[in-house]
């Protein structure tokens, strides 16, 4: 289900039920144990390694558990990452919503990219389910165990119809081959196919041969749309690859990938010109942090601020709209967001 999802074709329906990246390769990996449970390698490097050397550079996880903790697996995970820049690794966020604080520990890396699920609107599945903007009932919640903003983002999946096993029944009547399945598993397979498509566009269209993972991520989260309120603790949005990828071909989003990085006591400046008042405006900076000492309770290592300056005077810091406009000692995504702009220099 997951893998049609990515990429699957949609043959058997006539181009119907096509995945989100039908061109896309797929390298498989199995991590049940012989009782069926999953049972990935003690060191996440020994999963890891494998696709990337295939040439793998989107790897999809629909498993994990534990507590909302930073653990030897997100560990792990930040680890492979800051070695591997440009390895991007996605994890749904767990089905152990609504209550708060309840992201899977490999949820908490924090250079993964975390995915939830938002409702995807489809009553005859889920009953009442309307609202494109909610987040679903199932789906986990952050913040991750230290605060953080966990998941990053949401993906329409609260009633996903894609390829089904030989090995199940399936419950889409018409469409023997496909079944409709909920989860953020399934979370995890829409970000993957959407972070497939972006790696494409900037490799393609914007002469980039090796973006980082970093950037793909700050791509989809600085053009996602807003979920219910604005951005929070629980996510910066739910992902839009179509007005992503547009805002970038209209040049109403400019991107950078710093892979120099920037030195203690430094600063990288850029300055945005914006004439439309009436769009919001917004700045997303993303960075590969390397890994924390499992249980710590703050997990960021290298902290990074982003600052804003408009052109009325007005400074706002990263993660502003979490209610304290003051550098942020948390996070290693950092966003301004302003729902109104002035026109004129944004630096």
């Amino acid at each position: 289900h997951m893998a049609a999802t990515i990429a699957g074709t949609g043959a058997a329906s006539n181009g119907k039920f096509k995945g989100v990246a039908p061109g896309a390769g797929i390298y498989f990996q199995a991590v049940l144990n012989k009782d069926g449970e999953p049972e990935p390698p003690a060191d996440l490097a020994d999963l890891f390694w494998p696709a990337y050397s295939a040439g793998a550079r989107v790897h999809v996880d629909g498993w994990g558990g534990g507590l909302d903790t930073y653990g030897d697996s997100a560990a792990q995970v930040d680890d492979f990452v800051r070695s591997h820049p440009d390895f991007l690794v996605i994890f749904g966020a767990g089905n152990n919503g609504p209550a708060a604080s309840t992201i899977t520990s490999e949820a908490n890396s924090k250079n993964a990219l975390a995915v939830g699920a938002s409702v995807l609107p489809r009553p005859a599945f889920v009953s009442g389910a309307d609202d494109a903007a909610a987040t679903s009932d199932f789906s986990s919640r952050g913040p991750a165990g230290d605060g953080r903003i966990k998941p990053e983002l949401l993906a329409p999946a609260s009633a996903v119809i894609s390829a089904r096993s030989r090995l199940v029944d399936g419950n889409l009547q018409g469409f023997p081959d496909y079944t409709q399945m909920q989860g953020t598993s399934m979370a995890a397979a829409v970000a993957g196919g959407s972070s497939t498509l972006m790696r494409e566009y900037f490799k393609k269209y914007m002469d980039m041969s090796t973006p980082s993972a970093a950037l793909v991520k700050a791509a989809l989260i600085n053009g996602s749309r807003p979920a219910a309120g604005s951005p929070s603790r629980e996510g910066f949005g739910i992902i839009d690859l179509a007005g992503t990828v547009i805002a970038l071909k209209e040049g109403t989003f400019r991107v950078s990938d710093e892979w120099a990085g920037v030195s203690q006591g430094d600063a990288v400046t850029y300055t945005f010109h914006v004439a439309d008042s009436t769009a919001p405006f917004k700045a997303t900076l993303a960075w590969t942090d390397p890994p924390a000492e499992p249980g710590s309770g703050r997990a960021l290592v290298n902290d990074l601020d982003l600052v804003v300056k408009t052109p009325d005077g007005k400074v706002y810091y990263g993660n502003h709209f979490l209610g304290k406009n003051t550098p942020d000692r948390t996070n290693n995504v950092e966003q301004v967001y302003l729902p109104s702009s002035v026109p004129g220099d944004y630096t």
